[in-house]
């Protein structure tokens, strides 16, 4: 691509008035473009730019992280932490991607004010009070007795026939089986852990294995294990499983069980997706689809890492696949790549605890970018603009505590 196309090119990205097509066209390039090519196009179309703050780009790519994270006052993640941004590329090119693919805009690496504005200055004020979700779940205990975790003190908050329940002060439950406890002697019972809309939660499990839950999910468990390690998952889940050979952990959702050993990796599982989503980091996972024929060659199949397993009613798909877009929320991130709007506005629905309708046909529209979790609801929907939508809020009950988006195209 020519310097005159492609400096075109961004310059409508900027401006905004770039087509679905003349998107993909520079994204495609810059994917491959050489690090002194993006450095100067960045720095060609910016100084042009009449906006004074955008003008000075840190020499160093440590210097660019230090500002986003300094700007944003949000503490260094790993997923963008800059030993594991060398580790992949150079940090020059992710810099510019990153700030191509409106990351910038969210997090100030420019210090850009996005200029796109709701057909009301009064719905910006509405969406700033839609504040993002937390730490919230409720456990329900074997006896049927409700927990709720994000009010209940830290500490013990319960045990049951010989196994002790802990919330620790940086929000996990914890599991673990008393000192004076008999496993062999200790009745079987299930425990659900349950996070709503605008809720997460991390979870110990009696086995020592690590769970993540995503908002609206929940996670049902016996409280110790026996030969066999089995949960029950709705919604959505990061794991990192405890090995043990001599005891398979099996995740279940309603079309496919998951076996592991000992492993990382995510299952995403809601509803409203009609698939199940399995990607694989670390280990090795074997799939297998409960609606299948079992003489059907698809009936299961085993994932390597970086690979990523759809299971809708009659099949399942493996693919080679992004595994840090599969756990961006698990890191704190909305994170999209070629990802149509309806899904786009369901991940935010569920974070936000807000209801979502479009007006008109759907827009075919694929979004690229990545956006804090921690920002409020109206810095989130930012992204839109970019992408010629438009929102509008509306209270959708009588006491004007639930509220609506509405998605319109400009």
């Amino acid at each position: 691509m020519n310097k005159q196309r492609l400096e075109y090119l961004f310059q409508k990205y900027f401006d905004k008035t770039a087509s679905q097509s003349e998107r993909e066209e520079l994204f495609q390039h810059l994917s491959v473009a050489p690090d002194e090519e993006i450095s100067s196009l960045m720095k060609n179309v910016y100084d042009t730019d009449k906006n004074e703050t955008v003008s000075s780009l840190p020499d160093k790519g440590e210097e660019v992280l230090n500002a986003v994270f300094a700007k944003t006052n949000t503490n260094r993640i790993d997923s963008f932490s800059a030993k594991s941004i060398k580790r992949g590329r150079s940090w020059f090119k992710y810099a510019s991607i990153a700030a191509l693919l409106l990351i910038s805009f969210t997090l100030g690496i420019f210090s850009y004010k996005v200029n796109f504005k709701t057909s009301d200055s009064s719905q910006k004020e509405l969406t700033d009070i839609i504040e993002p979700g937390g730490n919230k779940a409720v456990l329900i205990l074997a006896n049927g007795a409700t927990i709720d975790l994000d009010n209940v003190s830290n500490g013990e908050i319960a045990n049951e026939m010989g196994v002790r329940i802990s919330k620790t002060t940086d929000g996990h439950l914890v599991y673990d089986l008393s000192k004076s406890s008999d496993s062999q002697n200790i009745q079987l019972a299930y425990n659900t852990i349950k996070t709503p809309r605008g809720g997460q939660y991390q979870i110990v499990l009696p086995d020592g294995s690590k769970v993540w839950l995503n908002a609206e999910s929940s996670l049902k468990y016996p409280t110790i294990f026996a030969e066999e390690r089995r949960v029950e998952l709705k919604g959505e889940g990061y794991f990192e499983i405890m090995r043990d050979e001599n005891s398979p952990f099996i995740v279940s959702t309603d079309r496919q069980d998951v076996t592991v050993l000992g492993t990382h990796f995510n299952i995403n599982s809601y509803k409203e997706n009609q698939v199940i989503k399995t990607t694989l980091l670390e280990g090795s996972v074997k799939i297998s689809n409960s609606h299948a024929k079992k003489h059907d060659a698809t009936f299961s199949k085993i994932l390597k890492p970086g690979e990523q397993a759809v299971v809708n009613q009659d099949a399942i798909k493996v693919s080679k696949v992004n595994v840090s877009n599969a756990i961006a929320w698990k890191n704190g991130l909305f994170r999209f790549e070629n990802t149509n709007i309806k899904e786009v506005m369901e991940e935010f629905s569920r974070w936000y605890d807000v209801e979502v309708e479009f007006e008109g046909t759907i827009p075919d529209i694929k979004l690229w970018g990545s956006v804090y979790r921690n920002v409020s609801a109206s810095e989130a929907l930012d992204i839109l603009g970019y992408f010629n939508l438009k929102y509008r809020i509306k209270n959708d009950s009588q006491d004007n505590q639930q509220k609506k988006i509405i998605i319109s195209q400009i």
